[in-house]
């Protein structure tokens, strides 16, 4: 199943809400070290589909 990046930034989200209800600093880094990645992959997909797009066009414009 592949996630989208608004559900990607929602899980990430999700784990940094984790912080209300677990403690300690080194959970806590690593819960948002999570979520950090998470929002990186979001953006990267994002990228990958905005590159996907331009390319697209590209294309197309040389097949008018």
């Amino acid at each position: 199943m592949t996630r989208t990046p608004v559900e990607i930034r929602a899980h990430a989200e999700a784990y940094r809400e984790l912080h209300t209800h677990l403690q300690g600093p080194v959970l806590t880094q690593a819960i948002e070290d999570v979520a950090i990645a998470l929002d990186r992959l979001a953006a990267r997909i994002e990228q990958q589909d905005e590159a996907v797009r331009d390319a697209s066009k590209l294309a197309l414009s040389f097949s008018l």
